[in-house]
């Protein structure tokens, strides 16, 4: 049986992902689609060095840009930290 954490999102990652996204509903969806992913295995992200915190990064199809989320995350909890655009990081069809 998969182990599921709880995901906290910081008041940071919200204001973050409001200026990257101002419709509610785009952020809704975008957000289903990496749950998962930081609910179950936020281990195959990548560790800052010395830090306890990891960073992800995620394509934004939609809008040809990768996308990279901060967080932390322990037994019970993967807690969201800030998304940022990769600069340079844009994606072509």
């Amino acid at each position: 049986m998969d182990n599921f954490r709880t995901l906290i999102f910081e008041q940071q990652f919200e204001s973050d992902f409001e200026q990257l996204e101002p419709d509610a509903r785009r952020r809704q969806e975008f957000s289903e689609g990496f749950d998962g992913f930081f609910s179950r295995c936020p281990e195959k992200g990548s560790q800052i060095p010395d830090s306890h915190v990891w960073i992800k990064e995620i394509p934004d199809i939609p809008k040809r840009r990768r996308l990279s989320i901060y967080y932390t995350f322990d037994e019970k909890h993967t807690i969201l930290l800030s998304i940022k655009v990769i600069q340079g990081g844009v994606i072509w069809p």
